[in-house]
């Protein structure tokens, strides 16, 4: 349990823990999640979603799409967004000088996108179990 003292200088810490002031920081901040849209929830290949969950109905012989089919179509379209991301950040590397802090700076990027690609890969599996 906290004490009163830890307690007051927690407050003390939020106070001042706001967030940006500058019109210039708030702006940068509220592009935070919009680096690589690997957290959009509002795709907007909603059509190419529906089709290949369309797709993935007929070969498991059901009539109708299924909550499976479309989680396996939109975990595998974030797969592909994955990869294209990966791309990039590699294309980025080979286009540098190749030193050690790129090679750092690339090791810190895809250790980032790990995490939706292992996410993807968990959902497109649990899906495909689900057809």
């Amino acid at each position: 349990m906290a004490t009163a003292r830890q307690i007051a200088a927690n407050r003390k810490n939020a106070q001042r823990s706001t967030g940006p002031i500058s019109q210039a920081g708030k702006t940068r901040a509220a592009k935070n999640a919009l680096q690589h849209g690997l957290t959009c929830t509002n795709s907007p290949f909603r059509d190419e979603i529906e089709g290949f969950a369309r797709l993935l109905s007929k070969e498991t012989n059901q009539s109708d799409l299924t909550f499976a089919s479309v989680e396996a179509a939109h975990a595998q379209l974030a797969l592909l967004q994955v990869r294209k991301v990966k791309a990039t950040i590699f294309d980025r590397f080979f286009e540098s000088d190749r030193t050690l802090d790129d090679s750092v700076r690339l090791n810190a990027e895809l250790r980032k996108i790990e995490r939706y690609e292992k996410r993807a890969f968990s959902r497109r599996k649990r899906a495909m179990q689900h057809l």
